[in-house]
């Protein structure tokens, strides 16, 4: 008994001999700990930003402009914030109610479809998946539409898709309906309008000075609204609230609010948002060739247009004046010069 323990003593021993022995540090640990990750390269370009920085500094330092202060870096904020249109402010106000409908929904379904319908773990699993894959592939149909017929009738279409299975889910008791909602209507409302249509109607709506505030508010509205749907459905969850003479979880309720808020969108949308783009001013090559060229073309177009255009502008010239017949058509855009 003595001799096999001192044998399994012997070879744990030796296992552990042996593991110990097959640990030892390599000779080059200490030089490979020593240099960084990337070798030269890091070094390098290390170098080269620190050289960018120092030229940025003294250019900035050579200009004789004095450092822009926090008031005037404001002040400029503010001035490129009240320059944008008013259309901006609405699609900011659809897109805040649009998230507040995707957050409001997607923080809570599964508790929603499990408590409020009676499905199990499975099929809450099975048929959240079966949507989230549906609404996959409505949102590479959704991006292909909005290019054809545009974002308001996009819009339009998605919202009032959504606002039918929002209704079902808020207003159905039965298995049914929760199923009808989630594969036939909820796939094609929620993909298309998450395929970042009033990302398209803000790049309309602006130009390259006040595009990136726009989209930065795009992006705090995006959360300020995730926010507020976790917050409502956090205060609403734990209670449960009696409508219509019928008991409402708080979890419906908070489905409702979502509803609320696809109707409110939907009303704006049909009312108040254009397709509207605005038109970039011409680039300032073309105001700088303008005196260059037409002392050049004009002189060599006229004659050869003149003949051409005159028997065909002055009949329809005449019977729409009404006036006598003219027989020479002056189209020389300046009203202070007439032909001979």
């Amino acid at each position: 008994m003595g001799q096999g323990q001192a044998k399994g003593s012997s070879s744990s021993s030796k296992k552990s001999t042996l593991l110990l022995s097959e640990l030892q540090r390599s000779p080059v640990t200490p030089r490979l700990l020593r240099e960084p990750l990337l070798g030269s390269k890091a070094t390098a370009l290390q170098n080269r930003v620190t050289t960018e920085l120092l030229q940025l500094r003294h250019e900035e330092a050579s200009s004789g402009e004095p450092p822009r202060s926090a008031a005037s870096m404001l002040h400029a904020a503010s001035a490129t914030f009240r320059a944008l249109p008013v259309e901006v402010m609405i699609v900011l106000l659809i897109d805040f109610l649009n998230s507040y409908r995707n957050f409001g929904f997607r923080t809570i379904q599964y508790n929603y479809v499990v408590n409020d319908f009676g499905l199990s773990d499975e099929e809450a699993g099975y048929w959240l998946g079966v949507a989230a894959w549906l609404q996959v592939v409505f949102g590479f149909a959704g991006s292909w539409i909005v290019d054809i017929v545009g974002v308001r009738r996009t819009a339009i279409a998605a919202l009032t898709v959504s606002l039918i299975g929002r209704s079902m889910l808020t207003l159905g008791r039965s298995r049914e309906m929760l199923l009808t909602s989630l594969i036939v209507f909820t796939p094609f409302g929620e993909a298309v309008l998450s395929t970042g249509i009033y990302t398209v109607a803000l790049k309309k709506l602006t130009i390259g000075s006040n595009r990136a505030l726009a989209f930065g508010l795009q992006y705090a509205v995006f959360n300020v609204a995730g926010a507020v749907a976790d917050i409502v459905a956090d205060m609403l969850r734990t209670h449960d609230f009696m409508v219509g003479g019928t008991e409402w979880s708080g979890l419906r309720v908070h489905v409702a609010s979502t509803w609320l808020a696809v109707g409110i969108a939907w009303f704006v949308v049909v009312f108040y948002l254009r397709d509207a783009k605005v038109i970039r001013p011409l680039p300032s090559s073309t105001t700088i060739l303008n005196p260059i060229l037409n002392p050049i073309l004009k002189p060599i177009l006229k004659p050869i247009l003149k003949p051409i255009l005159n028997p065909i502008l002055n009949p329809i010239l005449n019977a729409t004046l009404n006036t006598k017949p003219n027989p020479t058509l002056n189209i020389n855009p300046n009203p202070t010069l007439t032909q001979p």
